[in-house]
């Protein structure tokens, strides 16, 4: 539609609507398709969330240079909005940009949506809202009302999780900075900032501080005043404040100062600064403390004192103890006693305590605590960039099993197998490299590999970028050392096909993968590829095991088998998918080797899930579930062979979150491998028995927020092994317990 002839629609419709006897002030509803140059949306069901966590003041504020929220910006950058018109086609091009509320408020008086640009404003003639109506599956629409946009509700236009999402368009030709969206009718935005040192040491007594809220930002009415507690006992000794600013002299001291912000509307906010005015003659504390065992065997739970700890003229305000040797205090508490933590690193675990007196002077003391059994490891690779994913397998049986690597290098683009000299991987054969030099590796590849009848199977994907496509390949070698390889061939050339797994039933080999996996705009789809024979010199077309519906994306899978009551076992897949706000797991079953024939898919379970792993445990499937913020790891088994009973609840297996559970097992017990997120630890947790239903605490293997969250873990010689990497120092590591 040409320029003059969708501006002649937008104003007969506004002359239609503003002559129908409602409020001259009320914003006007719109048809999507009458705004210049705006494509329609899509439905909100068919649009992909990220999970995220509620930031400060994210249920009513979002600033307008946040990123597309649910829908990719069009022609916004920083908030910047730059409509443009197109001489030759004699079309305008609008700008938009969409805005995600994570725990949004229910407002029971009706959704309303305030914009607040910088000057120059625009037109408000060319600005329109939208917000998801999710119980319809539609975008709602209105003009911008200076007044702000009352959408109604709240049915309809919250997600299942508390989400609320807006598109904000600009029409015309001239460019504007759009400052935030709200939601409601928040209090300002209270920020307060003084002139204290950055430097706590420094601000010395008797000081005087100046206390500065002019930034503070008005969200929807206008800011009124500020009062303003400067010793936080309840009692605000300035009120009516109109310029954010005050002062007030501090002798030495600890001091918590509250200001409380209001608008015209009679909303308030109050928020608190805490700070110490030092005494330059302060003397600094004395750190001591004592355990009551000094060394023993993993895992090692020892109770620590530190009442021995003085400050000669003050107090000690603040016990730090650092239990894991990286410099961050694991435990912070204001009492000297009842401290304890559990040690599973074996040799001499470091333990520092750093005391905090009332006026910030600090010490410290450290001492070892000795583990005469436990986890122990070894380097794999020193120096080593890693590119995408690695993989883990065992090679040889019983006492002969030696744990195995492969990995991409992203120095030398090569693809590298390690063969551990040992059982418990504490040395390492040199490299092999199974392909030779391969410069056609994605930025992001994927390998799985695996071992059987004496050879090792590597699966990896390339960019080929002749032809601006992702490959499946396959490489195998001709003995179990890895010393010599066969030439490699390609399992799949198909467009946007992503490798995702590798699995075996009854020893035929079969690659998981996912189509248009980071394409936008297409819908994704679970594909197999089944070898043609248990050597897998072949392999046969793909069958579509999952086809998703637009806007439901593909997290994570994880392949295994199960017992298809036809006297053998079939190939299973666990599907983690995300799609219309909520996020479900399925189970895929096919009923023959070839992979041609898969079952309906059953919903294992809908869990928020950060990585899955499947196994088969008695002929009943289980599933295990990673969570990456409050929720726990969860076990949950199925209760028949088919796949078909998972009304039994999940079981709770460590109490914090974990990331990238896998799931192994050896004669008498299972465990699982995971990246503790509260702890930022490479954890391992073993089953009490030969079943899931009942497992010990976990055990924290290695600290640090710089070990890569998906550690691999397998049996050797009946001995857990877990590999991880370490980003900061540029390791693969291997772990073991002796």
């Amino acid at each position: 539609m040409k320029r003059h002839a969708i501006l002649a629609c937008l104003g007969v419709m506004l002359c239609c609507t503003a002559c129908g006897g409602g409020k001259a002030d009320q914003p006007v509803p719109v048809q999507e398709p009458l705004i210049s140059g705006l494509p329609q949306l899509p439905a909100p069901a068919g649009l992909q969330r990220q999970p995220s966590e509620p930031l400060d003041y994210s249920g009513h504020w979002q600033p307008g240079s946040s990123p597309g929220g649910i829908l990719p910006a069009h022609n916004v950058f920083d908030g910047l909005f730059s409509p443009l018109y197109d001489p030759p086609e004699d079309l305008l091009n609008p700008a938009w940009n969409s805005y995600s509320f994570p725990d949004a408020p229910v407002l029971s008086e009706g959704l309303i949506v305030h914009l607040n640009w910088f000057d120059p404003a625009p037109d408000p003639a060319e600005i329109y809202v939208a917000v998801a109506n999710h119980g319809g599956n539609r975008w709602d629409w209105q003009h911008y009302s200076a007044a702000g946009n009352d959408f109604g509700g709240p049915e309809g236009l919250y997600t299942t999780d508390g989400h609320v999402d807006v598109v904000v368009a600009l029409t015309g030709t001239q460019p504007a900075i759009l400052n935030s969206v709200v939601l409601g009718e928040p209090p300002p935005y209270l920020f307060i900032k003084t002139d204290l040192n950055t430097d706590p040491l420094l601000n010395t007594g008797p000081r005087t501080v100046n206390f500065n809220c002019s930034n503070s930002e008005q969200l929807v009415h206008t800011i009124a005043g500020f009062d303003f507690d400067f010793d936080g006992d309840g009692s605000y000794e300035v009120t009516g404040n109109t310029d954010g600013q005050a002062s007030h002299l501090y002798e030495n001291g600890n001091y918590t100062a509250v200001v409380r912000i209001h608008d015209t509307a009679g909303n308030s906010d109050t928020d608190s600064l805490s700070f110490a005015i030092i005494d330059p003659a302060n003397s600094g504390p004395v750190a001591s403390f004592s355990s009551d065992v000094i060394s023993g065997v993993s895992p090692l739970t020892v109770t620590f004192d530190a009442s021995l700890s003085s400050d000669s003229d003050g107090y000690i305000a603040e016990y730090r103890w650092d239990f894991t040797d990286d410099g961050v205090a694991d435990v912070v508490t204001t009492e000297p006693d009842g401290v304890q933590w559990t040690f599973h690193q074996f040799g001499f675990n470091t333990v520092e305590l750093t005391v905090v007196d009332n006026y910030l002077a600090e010490n410290f003391i450290s001492a070892p605590i000795e583990l005469t059994k436990g986890w122990r490891r070894a380097v794999i690779e020193s120096d080593v960039l890693l590119k995408g994913e690695f993989a883990l397998t065992t090679v040889g049986n019983g006492l002969n099993t030696r744990p195995a690597v492969a990995f991409l290098d992203a120095e030398g683009n090569d693809l590298v197998f390690r063969l551990a000299s040992n059982s418990e991987g504490s040395a390492w054969e040199p490299r092999r490299y199974p392909v030779g030099l391969e410069d056609r590796f994605s930025s992001s590849p994927h390998v799985r590999m695996d071992s059987y009848d004496g050879e090792l199977r590597i699966a990896y994907d390339i960019h080929n970028p002749l032809e601006d496509r992702s490959e499946i390949h396959w490489v195998k070698s001709f003995t179990d050392t890895g010393e010599l390889w066969q030439a490699s061939v390609m399992v799949s050339d198909a467009e946007n096909v992503i490798l995702s797994g590798l699995g075996r039933v009854d020893d035929l080999p079969y690659i998981a993968a996912v189509r248009n996996k980071n394409v936008f705009g297409e819908p994704q789809s679970v594909l197999v590829y089944p070898a043609s024979e248990n050597a897998a010199d072949g392999w046969e077309n793909a069958s579509t095991a999952l086809a998703l519906p637009l806007g439901t994306a593909v997290l994570s899978l994880s392949p295994h088998r199960w017992d298809t009551s036809l006297g053998g076992n079939g190939p299973a897949l666990l599907v983690d998918t995300y799609g219309s706000s909520v996020q479900t797991q399925y189970l895929l079953r096919s009923t023959n080797l070839f992979l041609g024939s898969w079952l309906e898919p059953v919903e294992s379970s809908s869990r928020f899930a950060t990585g899955v792993s499947l196994y088969s445990i008695s002929g009943l499937p289980v599933t295990v579930l990673g969570s990456s913020f409050d929720g726990p790891l969860l076990v949950q088994q199925c209760g028949n062979s088919d796949g078909t009973d998972w009304t039994a609840a999940p079981l709770e297996v460590a109490g914090s979150a974990g990331l990238n559970p896998i799931l192994d097992r050896s004669i008498a017990s299972y465990s699982i491998g995971y990246y503790d997120t509260a702890r930022d630890a490479i954890a391992c947790v073993l089953s009490d028995g030969s079943g899931v239903s009942a497992w010990h605490a976990p055990d924290f293997i290695a600290y640090g927020s710089q070990l890569r969250n998906d550690p691999k873990l397998v049996y050797s010689d009946f001995r857990r092994v877990l590999v991880y990497y370490d980003t900061e120092n540029h390791q693969l590591i291997s772990s073991w317990f002796e």
